[in-house]
């Protein structure tokens, strides 16, 4: 079996459970942009979509650490390297149902309540 190339693990200094969108404006989409699947907004630019975990963490591979940082973004600090990440279990769950279940962890934490307290 080959083996799997190493990335790294960033950390988001104040975001959590949710995902986090960096754009490249030195890359827009001649034909003005989409609609997002995965996020419901429309992206003129190309953009990494990146989920966060409750310690505002994800693994990205070394390409996409070069991607973002290309478009600018500092926000994401590299926490460790990670020579062994996760396999991708692609068609384990839909990205619909991977999405929606990401998106209420977010919509729950900014939803307040009657008395004005989020959750």
């Amino acid at each position: 079996m080959a083996k799997k190339p190493g990335g790294v693990m960033l950390m988001h200094p104040t975001k959590r459970n949710t995902l986090h969108t960096i754009e490249n404006v030195a890359q827009p989409f001649t034909d003005g942009g989409y609609l997002c699947n995965a996020c419901h907004i429309h992206h003129p630019y190309k953009t990494t979509h990146l989920w966060l975990d409750m310690h505002g963490a994800c693994i990205l591979s070394l390409p996409g650490l070069t991607e973002i940082r290309r478009a600018g973004d500092r926000t994401m600090k590299v926490f460790s390297h990670v020579a062994d990440p996760p396999t991708l279990e692609i068609g384990q769950k839909s990205r619909e149902e991977i999405d929606n279940e990401n998106r209420r962890i977010t919509v729950y934490k900014k939803i307040p309540t009657k008395a004005g307290i989020t959750p």
